[in-house]
């Protein structure tokens, strides 16, 4: 089964109000997880509150999923270890705002943005940092998950998030909340 047909009936229960701040489940597992702030719609349709938000690091990939929002969204991923140990190496291409310049030849990577349809999108492993393809990262194995941050914007509200396991202030001049995104290695 895709990811994402996973994601559509949950959506379309949270639409409805069925399970606001509830407990629910995140697509394929059998633990629930509970709903911190997800908002509900607002007579006008749209959805007040933050999302909530998990990153699955696969063998060959990466999946967000976002739960409790509306719309389509932007995602960027940098990495960001903590003892500095990749120092003006650090991939910071795929951030949707400033990209990543290569410390020898000046030349500007991206910035790279990965779009979110249906509360979930997949991100191959081994992407080019020259021309990064729709479907694919940089990053190249889950020994990343530790060392990253995330950013997620929503298209219809421009109201933006930034955290991760080593989460950065990198976008908070652009008006980001520090939100909590869990994630796991599976």
């Amino acid at each position: 089964m895709h990811p994402t047909h996973a994601v559509v009936p949950l959506l379309l229960l949270l639409a409805t109000g069925c399970a606001q701040n509830g407990v629910i489940g995140w697509p394929g597992e059998g633990d629930t997880a509970t709903l911190r702030d997800s908002g509900s719609p607002n007579p006008g349709g749209e959805w007040t509150g933050q999302p909530e938000f998990r990153v699955d690091w696969h063998d060959d990939s990466i999946t967000l999923w976002i739960v409790g929002g509306s719309g389509g969204y932007n995602f960027g991923i940098i990495e960001t270890p903590s003892d500095g140990s990749c120092g003006e190496y650090c991939w910071t291409g795929e951030d949707c705002a400033f990209g990543w310049t290569d410390p020898q030849t000046f030349e500007i990577r991206g910035p790279f943005c990965h779009t979110v349809e249906d509360g979930a999108t997949d991100l191959a492993f081994f992407g080019d940092p020259d021309e990064l393809d729709a479907g694919q990262t940089v990053f190249w194995s889950a020994d990343y998950a530790e060392v990253v941050a995330y950013y997620v914007r929503a298209h219809d509200s421009e109201q933006c998030w930034f955290g991760g396991p080593q989460p950065t202030n990198r976008w908070q001049d652009m008006g980001c909340t520090e939100a909590q995104f869990d994630w796991e290695v599976l």
